[in-house]
């Protein structure tokens, strides 16, 4: 009985210790969870992964690109554009 109070155990600890994988950047995701002047650069890469493309805009600030995000309900792909002020999201747009 022990044994196996034991292996469970560490099932849980082991499972709780493990990476989830990106979320899909679907409209309803990123409007849950960029938030305008507080969510941070690491926050997104743990939420949505490594983003498309990087780039700077005319005013020299980090423009990240997520394309073919779906909307799941209508089956529609658009694109999720963050951009940054320091490490910080400024402004995100979904189009």
């Amino acid at each position: 009985m022990k044994k196996i109070l034991l292996g469970l155990s560490l099932v849980v600890i082991l499972g709780a210790c493990m990476d989830l994988e990106p979320l899909k950047p679907t409209p309803q995701n990123v409007n849950a969870r960029i938030i305008e002047g507080q969510t941070q650069r690491a926050q997104v890469i743990k939420f949505f992964g490594q983003p498309t493309s990087v780039s700077k805009n005319a005013d020299g600030k980090d423009v990240w690109t997520y394309n073919k995000i779906t909307n799941t309900s209508t089956g529609e792909t658009r694109t999720f554009m963050l951009i940054f002020n320091g490490m910080v999201v400024e402004k995100y747009i979904v189009y």
